[in-house]
């Protein structure tokens, strides 16, 4: 999923002289203008423009801050009674390890660090090991499991001062999915002396399907630690 930008690129109309582009997954929870009663988007701290013209506008983060318990469980409430099922919590590994390590505090109360007996596999031998579990990567909320997962790809941008802000996306799996409008393609092209090179296009976008079936936050500072 890709997360270019302040939040989210916008995406670019296509014309004669310039290249389209797809929006980032941050823009793709923008308004719509085509329906009237839409709910409002699954948006925490950050407001959302209206998709229009074939485009969705960049969104714009609030105010930088650490990422909360309450900002997560907020962000399942809504998606839930807007028809969605979130099953996964992404944001760039330091997000994701931070949180992690949150349930292990006295102030989340939920996880505890623990060692238990494994066979450990050796060449073809095993014998009995300790492996210790010092990590989480299941949160368990009032309206579903979520997955942690870190997503390298994902980059940060600038809020204000802070150069160190991300998305954290609560994404329902079934609602988002990647289109090939081209697929993966090699073309020869010169030879550069006893060198044979190619040439990779692909041509692919984003779909958000029903983007209230998700939840994002935004404006999430990465060196913060996660609070309640």
């Amino acid at each position: 999923m890709k997360n270019r930008g302040a939040g989210g690129k916008a995406s670019v109309l296509m014309n004669a002289t310039v290249a389209g582009q797809y929006a980032g997954c941050g823009a793709m929870f923008a308004k719509s203008s085509a329906i009237a009663g839409i709910p409002t988007p699954n948006v925490i701290n950050g407001t959302v423009g209206t998709f229009s013209a074939g485009i969705f506008p960049a969104p714009t983060p609030g105010t930088a801050r650490a990422l909360t318990e309450t900002d997560v469980r907020l962000g399942m409430s809504m998606a839930y009674k807007a028809g969605g099922n979130p099953t996964i919590l992404m944001s760039v590994p330091e997000v994701v390890e931070k949180f992690s390590s949150y349930l292990f505090t006295a102030s989340a109360r939920i996880a505890t660090l623990m060692t238990q007996n494994d066979p450990v596999r050796q060449g073809k031998y095993e014998k009995q090991g300790i492996r210790a579990v010092g990590a989480v990567n299941t949160f368990v909320t009032d309206f579903g499991t979520l997955e942690l997962v870190p997503n390298r790809s994902q980059t940060q941008y600038t809020v204000g001062a802070v150069t160190t802000c991300a998305n954290v996306y609560l994404f329902d799996p079934d609602y988002w999915e990647v289109s090939y409008l081209q697929n993966l393609q090699a073309s020869d092209v010169a030879r550069t002396g006893l060198a044979e090179n190619r040439m990779l296009s692909v041509d692919y976008t984003n779909i958000a399907k029903q983007p209230l079936s998700s939840a994002v936050i935004m404006g999430v500072n990465t060196t913060l630690a996660v609070t309640a």
